[in-house]
């Protein structure tokens, strides 16, 4: 289950709420010149240039669908990015939802590292960045469904046999219910 401070975050991304800089600058926080993109791209943050856009923190989307097995070049808005994201794992709901799970850890990563860089002074790496979103949707994954006992290393590296499990776990309830009614 992803955490609720995560979810509130989600939720404020998605009303385009959080502090942006270009978010700052229109409350009059900000100056102009303030405006930059905290990767030092050159280019102004807003919300799609943060999490989509950028040249760096698009690097851990590029190795995060790399991890997941797919090669996808994404559109570079909130809305399209999730749905298209989230579509990867096909039309089962338990995939779907881990995929949205992986798609929450990896904008919650870029929003806690780009907080890193302006407050702290602190940079990550990228593969780091990368193995910071197997680990929190690891954790995650593993809160919502209890029958995931995989551990940590298993998931990192087996992760489609993971997705698996959850889609036979989808089945065998799915039988078990037809039974039922039967």
């Amino acid at each position: 289950m992803v955490p609720l401070k995560v979810s509130i975050f989600v939720w404020r991304l998605g009303l385009n709420r959080i502090a942006t800089k270009d978010n700052l600058f229109k409350r009059r926080v900000l100056t102009d010149v303030e405006q930059g993109c905290s990767a030092n791209c050159g280019l102004t943050e807003d919300m799609d240039h943060l999490f989509f856009q950028c040249d760096f923190y698009g690097k851990i989307w590029t190795l995060t669908c790399s991890w997941l097995g797919f090669s996808i070049a994404f559109r570079g808005n909130l809305m399209s990015h999730l749905t298209q994201f989230g579509g990867l794992g096909g039309f089962l709901t338990k995939v779907r939802y881990s995929q949205h799970i992986i798609w929450i850890a990896v904008v919650w990563v870029i929003w806690k590292e780009r907080s890193r860089r302006i407050f702290q002074i602190k940079q990550e790496n990228i593969q780091t960045l990368c193995e910071r979103v197997k680990l929190l949707s690891f954790w995650w994954l593993k809160s919502k469904y209890i029958t995931f006992d995989y551990d940590y290393q298993f998931w990192r590296l087996n992760h489609i046999l993971c997705f698996s499990c959850l889609v036979m776990l989808l089945v065998s309830v799915f039988l078990r219910c037809a039974q039922f009614f039967n």
